[in-house]
């Protein structure tokens, strides 16, 4: 009698398994809890994700770039800031070229957090130098995230080749900015220079 009790609960508990398995199969829930299973990325929004982020931090980092040239003190800094404003204005048209031969619309909405990160930079006072090169980092870093992303998941091939094109563009300033904070932070720290 033992024995037939434990198999009817084992088959029962089977059986409730299988329907809300089943159920779950047939509805499935959000990924994330308050999320619609729509609002995730997919690879069918990414040019659209693309052409919403990418121009809302290049934006602004064309600003961010000027003031370098303007503020900055070391030469080496100042020459940098304006050869990007220069390429960063360059690659800004070629994303909304690349945006219009895909006939999707690039927004002129810049990331608030951007633009925040540029007026603390506007009140940098004696530091800017390594303040502007720590923002720079940052900015560049998110930048090469995105670019990457649409290079790898992107559909049209117009935005994939900008992305290419770009990221290169983005790592080659970044590699530059991480040299010139750190020879920065070592005169700034090193006793007698």
């Amino acid at each position: 009698m033992r024995g037939s009790k434990s198999v009817g609960a084992a088959t029962l508990a089977l059986g409730l398994m299988l329907t809300i398995a089943g159920n779950a199969a047939e509805n499935p829930s959000p990924a994330k809890p308050g999320v619609e299973p729509s609002a995730l990325p997919s690879a069918e929004t990414q040019d659209e994700d693309f052409l919403r982020t990418a121009p809302g931090l290049l934006f602004p980092e064309i600003d961010a770039s000027k003031l370098g040239a303007e503020k900055a003190e070391d030469p080496q800094l100042k020459a940098m800031s304006q050869r990007m404003v220069e390429s960063y204005t360059k690659l800004a048209r070629e994303l909304e070229a690349a945006g219009r031969s895909a006939g999707l619309q690039v927004s002129n909405k810049q990331d608030p957090h951007a633009v925040h990160r540029l007026q603390r930079l506007q009140d940098t006072g004696p530091q800017f130098d390594l303040t502007f090169l720590a923002e720079q980092e940052g900015w560049h870093k998110k930048l090469v995230a995105i670019y990457s992303m649409e290079e790898r998941a992107g559909r049209n091939e117009a935005l994939k080749k900008h992305a290419e094109q770009g990221r290169a563009l983005l790592i080659k300033n970044l590699e530059e900015i991480q040299s010139l904070q750190a020879r920065l932070t070592d005169q700034r720290t090193t006793p007698g220079r």
